[in-house]
């Protein structure tokens, strides 16, 4: 759990000290305008390459629009993929559940 937390941190924490960084490295070298904008134009390449990547990953699912996922399982020994079973068959699955009515 501590590992969770700990990764989970770092990640969050990833762009402030990239910024930290990146305003050490400023304040030290002073690039000139022209390498400024070599560093502009490789950070919108970057945007660019990151909004392509989660659009493409969007859109490429094969999982149908009314779908829920069933997580990779062990029965009986043997690995069952993951996979998506739609919703009709999934609510036939779960137990019916009474619902307690306040008074």
């Amino acid at each position: 759990m501590i590992r969770i937390i700990l990764l989970n941190l770092f990640l969050f924490s990833l762009p402030f000290i990239m910024l930290a960084l990146w305003l050490w490295w400023f304040r030290g070298t002073r690039p000139d305008q022209a390498e400024m904008k070599i560093w502009a134009y490789a950070s919108l390449a970057g945007f660019i390459c990151m909004l392509a990547g989660l659009l493409f990953f969007r859109f490429a699912s094969d999982a149908p629009a009314e779908s829920v996922y069933v997580p990779p399982s062990v029965e009986n020994g043997e690995l069952v993929p993951g996979h998506f079973e739609s919703l009709d068959s999934s609510k036939e699955q779960e137990p019916e559940t009474s619902e307690v009515t306040p008074e």
